[in-house]
């Protein structure tokens, strides 16, 4: 909402401050990568469509976030990769599917086969069309109220679809049941609201009716909340199975919750080899342990 304000002083303000805070705050990361890139384009509309004047604003404020950015990596932890993570490669196109699997699982289409592919696919074009008629009408518009809506539903997409890369980049390895994970579905929604606020916006009567069906026709609430549910209680088991055991396969049957059943039989090496890299820097569970104590 913060873009959509009309003093430019207050609105580069606002938007470098929620910025900097989101840049701390784990996948909200992701929107330090986005509005510098929108912040590039005001600049190169200011420069066509009004004064250059006009473009020193967007320019501090992309100092501000460098700023940001230069804090960030104060004191930042960083630990080398095991080399079975780092020498495995999965397929290239496993990559792109993974990214489309996620995108099909927030309109509530599941499972990894064809068809579910087609559909996330089918859902990523959209909303990658969606993004260049948004940046196209950005760039193109003088009109500053025309230009705040715009780049408003180009952030929400563009946000959601660097998430879905990234998390592609770190998560494809475990095998591509991973994109079906629930915690994943707030940091893609922005990109659904987006879509929805051009629809609502641009598009006729009928398809913004159709769009709001498929919403709810496939976005259940409760299945949502039973798969979170069935989640968070199998993956506790499977934590506290862990860590008295130390055993991926002795946990697995224990908590009655297998990790990654989906994945590739490469996969089994290089989490038990990721868990004890865990374990040694004290991450993740392994970091509550520590702060627990014998």
């Amino acid at each position: 909402l913060a873009w959509t304000l009309r003093p430019a002083p207050l609105r580069y303000l606002l938007v470098v401050a929620l910025t900097l805070l989101a840049l701390f705050t784990g996948f909200g990361l992701f929107l330090g990568v986005a509005v510098p890139l929108l912040l590039a384009l005001e600049v190169v509309w200011a420069r066509r469509h009004r004064t250059p004047r006009e473009a020193v604003a967007p320019l501090l404020a992309g100092v501000g976030l460098a700023a940001g950015w230069a804090l960030f990596f104060v004191g930042y932890r960083s630990a080398s990769v095991p080399p079975e993570l780092a020498n495995a490669h999965p397929a290239w196109s496993d990559y792109p599917v993974f990214v489309a699997l996620q995108f099909g699982n927030l309109f509530g289409v599941r499972g990894t086969e064809w068809g579910s592919r087609l559909a996330g696919f089918v859902a990523l074009a959209a909303l990658l069309v969606v993004a260049v008629c948004a940046l196209r009408r950005w760039l193109g518009e003088p009109a500053a109220n025309d230009t705040s809506f715009a780049r408003t539903v180009l952030l929400l997409i563009l946000f959601s679809v660097l998430f879905a890369v990234g998390s592609s980049v770190g998560r494809v390895l475990l095998g591509l049941e991973g994109a079906r994970a629930c915690r994943y579905l707030p940091l893609l929604m922005p990109a659904a609201l987006g879509l929805h606020l051009w629809l609502a916006q641009r598009a006729s009567p009928r398809l913004r009716v159709l769009f709001v069906l498929i919403l709810a026709a496939t976005c259940l609430p409760w299945r949502e909340r039973r798969d979170a549910r069935r989640y968070a209680k199998g993956k506790a088991a499977w934590v506290q199975a862990y860590l008295a055991t130390g055993d991926v396969d002795k946990a697995n049957g224990w908590a009655k919750f297998p990790i990654f059943p989906g994945g590739p039989a490469a996969t089994r090496a290089p989490l038990q080899t990721g868990l004890d890299w865990l374990e040694r820097n004290q991450f993740s569970f392994f970091r509550d342990r520590a702060a627990a104590g014998p």
